[in-house]
């Protein structure tokens, strides 16, 4: 894991702690959170896809994932 995403892990570890401490969710029940973390994984899975769609229609690829051969 590359620094980046070390320390973008560390800094929404330490908002949501500080949110934690400040006024502790008050009014949300779990399901929100568990709604919003599944709604967020779909979404930034199905824009990675679209994003790898885009580029292998641009380059021409026959193939979802290229497989690289070797002479």
């Amino acid at each position: 894991m590359g620094w980046a995403k070390r320390n973008i892990l560390f800094l929404v570890g330490v908002i949501i702690s500080l949110l934690l401490l400040g006024n502790r969710f008050t009014g949300l029940s779990r399901s929100v959170f568990i709604l919003d973390c599944f709604f967020t994984f779909v979404l930034i899975t199905a824009h990675r896809v679209s994003i790898r769609y885009l580029y292998q229609k641009i380059n021409n690829d026959q193939s979802f994932l290229p497989l690289e051969t070797r002479s």
